[in-house]
């Protein structure tokens, strides 16, 4: 009994602890876009928020915060790989590439990205667990993620989207598109254009299409979560 109290005070003073600040550290960046035709990120714990613009030019801030390994794990490693931390941003064939070189392959550090830039350009995204939004880009984007919801109001181009679990959110305009197709293994999957929903469902999963007479097409796949497009 006295152990189990002795326990249970030290839990308490444990919890009780003023929390330290936590060191995050801000990187950024920008690059003449008169020669691009893509940007891709390669990204793995955090949040991607991308906003196409009629500029020439891309701008990115990320910032790097520490978390902790565990329950009564220390920050203090995170902290380290932070301050260790380098941005890469390589321009090679029209291509800007930005990701972290961080000194390990277990990140303890999240990342939040902010990109501007320019609408004509495609965008890529290769992403770990987080969320994604990205507004008004009209040169395409094809993602790839693990964990997350992701959020993407497109003007047109190609559009392709793979998550393992999360719900995915699409909408664009119905003059762009040509065909429009999402699924999900577990969930639900609709395509809704003008209003009117599409969809085919299945014992866990389902599935939904759409044709039309634009000139790109949609394509979302799901593993655990709803798959949504919408065309106006």
């Amino acid at each position: 009994m006295h152990r189990s109290l002795a326990l249970t005070a030290a839990l308490i003073a444990i919890a009780s602890l003023p929390a330290q600040a936590v060191e995050t550290r801000t990187l950024s960046g920008s690059a003449d876009a008169t020669d691009l035709v893509r940007v891709s990120l390669d990204a793995g714990v955090g949040d991607v928020e991308v906003t196409g613009n009629e500029g020439d030019t891309v701008s990115w801030e990320v910032v790097l915060k520490p978390r902790r390994g565990g329950i009564f794990a220390s920050s203090r490693r995170g902290e380290e790989e932070v301050r260790q931390a380098r941005l890469n941003a390589e321009v090679h064939r029209g291509e800007l590439r930005l990701e972290i070189d961080s000194p390990s392959h277990d990140q303890r550090f999240e990342e939040r990205w902010t990109i501007h830039m320019p609408a004509r350009l495609a965008f890529e995204l290769d992403f770990g667990v987080g969320d994604v939004r990205i507004r008004n880009l009209a040169g395409g984007v094809d993602l790839d993620a693990g964990v997350g919801d992701i959020t993407l109001e497109t003007a047109g181009g190609r559009v392709k989207v793979e998550v393992g679990v999360g719900d995915v959110d699409v909408r664009g305009p119905v003059g762009a598109y040509g065909s429009a197709e999402a699924s999900a293994g577990v969930g639900d999957a609709t395509v809704t254009v003008r209003g009117r929903s599409t969809d085919r469902g299945g014992f866990i999963g389902g599935s939904a299409s759409w044709h039309g007479d634009g000139r790109d097409d949609i394509t979302l796949e799901v593993g655990v979560g709803d798959a949504s497009v919408v065309l106006d």
